[in-house]
């Protein structure tokens, strides 16, 4: 169906041969399927040994990709090159290059935070010290965010820290401050959001970007401005271009002798490089590069101009130098965009431009949806029109009056302001637009052969021949897109009465559903200031397909509980919302009145004697035993935590939340029926948890202990630990276990986790 591709474009055979090769490696059976698929409809019998070629050279360079270090956990002797350092959300951290481990080569970089008394390390300097080497066991949760993953793809193998900056030697001074540096130092002081997004877009330096930002762009569904991409790259090309061409014709001497529009090429291609190595030369960047100028490249060079050749090239010469850009989400999103732009411009040879430019944006947007819902999980339904509006204003505005003022700040820094100046204004014109219109809402995770299938059908589309089978193929491929998704929200409404234990570290975030129906209880929360709702409780919401909460309990307003819940109640459809006070002056919880009073969202305070019964599920409130009007300095907000009773009939939870002590004696002498299946033991298995009044009363079979790994507290308390073992319950803990699942069945709850 595709041979003439593969014939006409024998690279593309030999890329997906490599693709097969590398996750065969990796054992990932989705992605060999598919691109087994992929080969069934690409290669004839003339291709067959270039798609053995790929398929052994991706199983090379699979087999020599970067491994995460084995060094041990510890304090190690580390001595390398700064390559970059800087603050990125608070911390500062700086990247090695040419390390050493006591005395040991060190394949890959290593990456150090540093905590006190921190001051600036000029790339190039030479440094050692000895550190403190950590290792990531992440939160535990299903399906979570590897971040061991995305530190390879930076091509960092070592992450550890050093508590003070005055314990590193400096062994070679690197240089003094670069252009990059006094630049961004210049827009720091700005103290702007939109002087953050142009470090972003002409330094790549992100750290001043703060979710509010990527929230604004987001909503736009324009975040890939944020990051230098392919068309960053190919805006500094064009500029290169159109710049030397036009001094080139106005020296006629030069103009009659040469090939200007060649040279022209060139220089453009040259800016690329140069600006590469002015950001500093990330992996991203150079990606970027070589997308952009092997793509860009291939129309200069060859004489049958071609972009899926070029497409296809870059991604063999990145995929060589860099294997695991092969599950990189940027590396992902700018090869399926081209491969969108290459099949328009094959379908679309004569034509008016306006036509192009709207056919380009339109499947781009397309092209890219899969893999952004599956990886991010939320899509801005006014993204095709205004990155139909915003891109070109970005592409032929902003960006080269921010390249003008960059150019200018080495010469005077007034005329450079005020070019930066122009520039402010354009990116509050995109933050106006965010206020009014902009919006993104959540989406429920795809599963990954939805996705395959969706690339499956794009590709047939675009770029195979007319004929009836394809036809019927195209027809099957759209029934699955559509049957999918409709068959994955059935099956959920036969789901029996579960409890998710999330693990957000020393916190609490537990997730009750049956059927269609979901009741959230509690958000977890960190006081570091990273997000569990956004970054943890979405991610497990979408992955279960859940995209609206029938209620959410905040048991009380302490960080390590309401944290994570103003960004879902923001972003998540929620009908109502349980609160044990009346007034906190807590910020996240004034957030979340906030929120609530602008969605209309019914918020309820609640004490013993109340309760619902959502789609079968029995919700009863426990504790506190009165309504609380307003917080003050001497409110004890753990005693005063909702205490819920999840309930059908076949299995029941009690989930104490921060009510231990007195609470768990009150509740034991209370008329209440507190048996349980399931318990969700108080305040972290603290000291004061679980009595042995209060065990007998309840008598659970399975109890859950929601804690942070190695936490400053030591909790659970091992006298905690042994009452329950005494009496034969099964103890799971988040810090040991990950996320816990329990679901009922006819012959009792049955625990899962995912360690």
């Amino acid at each position: 169906m595709l041979t003439h591709i593969g014939r006409e474009v024998p690279l593309s055979v030999v890329f997906t041969g490599t693709c097969t090769g590398m996750s065969l490696v990796f054992l990932d059976v989705p992605v060999v399927i598919f691109c087994l698929c992929m080969l069934g409809v690409l290669v004839s019998r003339k291709r067959v040994l270039h798609a053995l070629v790929g398929v052994a050279l991706g199983v090379i360079l699979g087999t020599g990709s970067l491994q995460w270090s084995m060094i041990p956990a510890g304090s190690h002797v580390v001595q390398g090159r700064v390559v970059s350092s800087g603050f990125t959300q608070g911390n500062y951290r700086a990247v090695l290059d040419d390390v050493t481990v006591d005395g040991e080569n060190l394949r890959g970089k290593a990456r150090i935070s540093i905590y006190r008394h921190v001051s600036d390390l000029s790339a190039g300097s030479r440094i050692r010290s000895e550190i403190a080497v950590q290792t990531h066991t992440g939160f535990g949760n299903r399906d979570e965010f590897d971040y061991i993953e995305y530190l390879l793809n930076e091509g960092i193998t070592l992450r550890g820290a050093i508590r003070d900056f005055g314990s590193i030697s400096i062994l070679e001074e690197g240089c003094s401050r670069s252009l990059k540096q006094s630049f961004t130092r210049k827009l720091s002081q700005m103290s702007r959001p939109e002087a953050e997004v142009i470090k972003a877009v002409l330094t790549g330096d992100r750290s001043g970007l703060t979710p509010s930002i990527r929230d604004a762009f987001i909503s736009l569904g324009i975040a890939h401005l944020l990051a230098i991409s392919g068309l960053h790259m190919g805006i500094i090309i064009m500029l290169g271009y159109g710049i030397s061409l036009t001094l080139l014709r106005f020296i006629v001497p030069v103009s009659l002798r040469t090939d200007s529009v060649r040279i022209s090429h060139f220089v453009g291609l040259g800016c690329a490089v140069f600006y590469t190595l002015f950001v500093g030369a990330p992996v991203t960047t150079v990606r970027a590069t070589i997308m952009a100028g092997t793509v860009l490249g291939s129309l200069l060079l060859i004489r049958k101009a071609c972009i899926l050749e070029g497409l296809t090239l870059a991604g063999m010469i990145i995929l060589v130098l860099w294997p695991r850009s092969l599950y990189s989400a940027g590396f992902l999103l700018s090869f399926s965009a081209v491969l969108g732009i290459s099949g328009v411009l094959m379908n679309l040879k004569q034509g008016p431009w306006w036509i192009k430019l709207l056919a380009i944006t339109f499947v781009v947007n397309v092209f890219t949806l899969p893999v952004v819902s599956y990886l991010f999980g939320y899509v801005s339904f006014m993204g095709f029109i205004f990155n139909l509006i915003i891109v070109p204003f970005f592409s032929f505005l902003i960006m080269p009056l921010g390249i003008a003022g960059l150019l200018l700040f080495p010469v005077s820094e007034t005329l450079s302001s005020l070019f930066l100046g122009y520039v402010v204004s354009g990116i509050s014109l995109i933050f106006y637009l965010s206020g009014i219109f902009g919006s993104y809402a959540p989406i429920p995770k795809p599963p990954l052969m939805w996705v395959f299938l969706c690339y499956l059908g794009f590709i047939i589309a675009l770029f195979s021949r007319q004929s009836s089978l394809r036809s019927a193929i195209l027809i099957l491929i759209c029934i699955g897109v559509v049957i999918m998704p409709f068959h994955r929200e059935l099956s959920r409404t036969w789901e029996p009465l579960t409890f998710d234990f999330l693990s957000v570290g020393h916190g609490d975030c537990t997730l009750l559903t049956r059927g269609t129906s979901a009741v959230l209880i509690d958000g977890g929360g960190m006081y570091s200031g990273f997000d569990t709702g956004r970054y943890i409780v979405a991610h497990h919401l979408l992955r279960r397909g859940i995209t609206r909460l029938d209620l959410i309990v905040i048991s009380h307003s302490h960080k390590d509980h309401i944290g994570g819940i103003p960004f879902l109640v923001k972003h998540f459809n929620v009908k109502e919302i349980w609160v044990n006070i009346e007034d906190d002056w807590n910020s996240d919880f004034q957030a979340i009145l906030a929120t609530a009073r602008k969605k209309s969202i019914p918020v309820r305070s609640v004490c013993s004697g109340d309760g619902t019964n959502i789609n079968g599920m029995s919700i009863k409130v426990l504790n506190p035993s009165v309504l609380l009007s307003s917080r003050t300095e001497k409110t004890d907000l753990d005693s005063n935590s909702i205490v819920v009773l999840a309930s059908d009939e076949t299995m029941r939870g009690l989930f104490m939340a921060d009510a231990h002590g007195r609470i768990e004696q009150a509740l034991s002498h209370s008329d209440d029926d507190i048996s349980a299946h399931v318990l969700k033991v108080s305040h972290h298995g603290s000291k004061q948890s679980c009595s042995d009044l209060f065990l007998d009363t309840v008598h659970p079979d399975v109890a859950v202990i929601s804690c942070g790994y190695k936490n400053r507290y030591h909790e659970p308390n091992e006298a905690t630990i042994s009452r329950l073992e005494k009496r034969g319950i099964r103890v799971y803990r988040t810090d040991i276990h990950g996320e816990i699942t329990v679901s009922s069945t006819r012959s009792g709850p049955v625990v899962k986790s995912v360690r």
